[in-house]
């Protein structure tokens, strides 16, 4: 069911998701294949991550506000089966 509508107009789909066990971005080339995640609706506020500073994080991006909002949902999604997180800050 996963970006049906991207793929019947032969789109070509990337999914990044945010793996909560480590936490780092992993890349899956085919979204049908990739494991269950959990998405985070939020609001956005200051000092949110941009998909290249959650890629490359350094000390500056961990100090962040919005750096802290991934760790706590890590954090939560870990204490599930689910062990992978999509934020469309840090996944598009």
């Amino acid at each position: 069911m996963r970006h049906q509508r991207a793929l019947r107009q032969n789109v070509a789909v990337k999914m990044w998701l945010i793996n909560t066990t480590k936490p780092s971005l992993e890349y899956f080339a085919v979204p049908e294949k990739a494991p269950p995640d959990v998405v985070l609706s939020h609001t956005w506020g200051d000092e949110e991550l941009s998909f290249a500073e959650f890629r490359f994080l350094n000390d500056n991006a961990r100090r962040k506000r919005g750096y802290d909002k991934i760790a706590k949902t890590c954090r939560l999604v870990r204490n599930s089966s689910i062990h992978y997180d999509w934020v469309d800050t840090r996944c598009i």
